[in-house]
């Protein structure tokens, strides 16, 4: 990498990212009795967001992490980078050892610039091409360190800053606009699925339990699959809340990971059995029913003739699926549930198939609006890392 003669005259310079950034390696082992209650899992990170939308409580899930991290710093998914993970914390807890904390480091660089330049291409770039590992590539800040980006001097950089601080707080409004719109979809389905709760269910409806509407994992890849036979990877990690599907891993069978065994077709509901109180489940359309292998982390949910698979799917994010599955969860590393336990919960269906048609149109507009809003924030997210981009160009970017 290399200055332009007018950069140099400016007092650009080249600085590596261990110059203005350094690891945070503080730990505890008793979190509540320092105060935190809140802990970050890869889970709980956005891609390409550097807002932390979700968390987890330690009384309720008691946790086994022990590194701590503290109001400002920078957390990056240092595990699967390509999934760009990376985002500021605004409170103090503990997170998890695939994460590395980050804090600014001497005067040369605006703390306030740092988030900006984590979230960048080049950065992500960097960290995928220094890390080590098959199936779950791990980078360290060792690496991270190294990399290299023309620092411009302190004027120039608060012109960047607040140039792109205007298109990061209008892409915040933007979020809030969306967590709200996703918070109207959620009650929907809270009140539609189960009588909001109430002992008995609306007249012309039924409680059942799921296993009478559907039948699990009813299809497994075997020993005398082709090892050739190529396939997108759906792992418990490429799925988001609420049944977004992220960036599945396209792999041939003889390289895959032994939990890469799941078969899923089009109508389908995909329900974590590892720590499902994340709700990471997904319904299978026609778009992903094709050649998507599930991990065996995944109980998938087959409808039975003349049940509708997406409204098995909405079940499965209700507050109720929800707060059942959580306390069912065995273990403590990865607390999870079984198939059966999720194939006796009990969900409303009605009797008649036009009513059900009513209520998923109601649910499906209200989910097209959060996906319209997440999309809008998405774009101006690409805009803020373009923009940000081209403020630090090298001499090759702009030869």
């Amino acid at each position: 990498m290399q200055l332009t003669e007018k950069q140099k005259s400016e007092g650009w310079c080249i600085v590596k990212f261990g110059d203005v950034a350094q690891e945070v390696k503080g730990s505890t082992k008793d979190p509540l009795a320092e105060g935190i209650d809140r802990y970050i899992g890869l889970e709980h990170i956005d891609t390409e967001s550097l807002r932390l939308a979700r968390w987890g409580s330690i009384a309720e899930d008691n946790p086994t992490f022990t590194k701590k991290f503290s109001a400002g710093d920078i957390l990056f998914g240092r595990r699967r980078a390509y999934l760009k993970k990376a985002a500021i914390a605004d409170f103090d807890g503990v997170c998890s050892g695939d994460i590395i904390v980050i804090a600014p480091k001497g005067k040369a660089l605006i703390p306030d610039l740092l988030p900006f330049i984590v979230q960048s291409e080049p950065f992500f770039d960097w960290a995928i091409k220094h890390s080590a590992g098959g199936l779950s590539p791990r980078t360290k800040f060792k690496s991270l360190a190294e990399f290299e980006f023309p620092l411009p001097p302190r004027p120039r950089q608060d012109e960047i800053l607040d140039a792109i601080k205007k298109i990061y707080d209008l892409s915040n409004k933007t979020y809030d606009t969306y967590l709200d719109s996703l918070n109207f979809f959620q009650r929907l389905i809270d009140k539609f699925i189960n009588n909001d709760r109430c002992e008995a269910p609306k007249e012309g409806w039924k409680r059942v339990m799921i296993k009478s509407l559907a039948e699990a994992n009813l299809l497994s890849l075997t020993g005398k699959t082709d090892l050739n036979y190529e396939f997108n990877y759906i792992d418990i990690s490429s799925v988001e809340y609420p049944g977004n599907l992220l960036s599945p891993e396209k792999m041939i069978f003889k390289d895959a990971p032994s939990r890469a065994k799941r078969v899923v077709k089009e109508n389908d509901a995909l329900v974590s059995t590892v720590r499902p109180n994340y709700r990471a489940t997904l319904f299978i359309d026609a778009d992903k029913s094709t050649d998507h292998i599930a991990s065996t982390g995944f109980c998938v949910l087959t409808p039975k003739s003349g049940v509708n698979g997406e409204w098995l799917f909405y079940s499965t994010i209700s507050k109720s699926f929800t707060h059942s599955m959580k306390n069912l969860m065995v273990g403590t590393s990865f607390p999870a549930v079984s198939d059966d336990d999720i194939l006796v919960q009990k969900i409303d269906y009605p009797e008649n198939p036009e009513v059900l048609n009513e209520y998923l149109v109601s649910i499906r507009s209200a989910y097209e609006i959060t996906q319209q809003l997440i999309a809008k924030y998405n774009k101006l997210k690409t805009l803020q890392k373009k923009a940000f981009q081209s403020y630090l160009q090298s001499n090759e970017e702009a030869a």
